[in-house]
């Protein structure tokens, strides 16, 4: 008989704890990641908008902020449908979705 299936199971069964650190949990309590301290406002870059019945979320450079998470030295103060305003030390500034399709721009936030 070939010891090839039992080497093999072997293997699989040594190197599948390894293998699944990488994986992220779907069921883990989302957490927004913070920017680096040292940012400005116009290094930031809102790419993408998520507003639902429970939760609103702004995609900002490509990472996943909550209505009062930290962007940098920044809070998230509000979230709309095409924007979102971040606030440090009293001054507010407004990020906008850039449309890149032709058509009526009739939505207000």
């Amino acid at each position: 008989m070939s010891k090839f299936p039992a080497i093999l199971t072997l293997v699989v069964l040594v190197l599948s704890p390894a293998l699944a650190d990488d994986l992220k949990d779907p069921m883990a309590p989302f957490t927004a990641l913070s920017v680096s301290t040292d940012t400005k406002a116009d290094d930031f870059v809102l790419s993408g908008v998520i507003i639902s019945s429970q939760r609103r979320i702004a995609i900002i450079n490509d990472q996943p902020y909550r209505l009062g998470s930290e962007v940098g030295n920044y809070q998230v103060t509000a979230i709309n449908k095409r924007s979102v305003e971040i606030s440090s030390d009293g001054s507010t500034r407004k990020l906008a979705l850039r449309s890149e399709s032709v058509g009526s721009t009739d939505e207000t936030d």
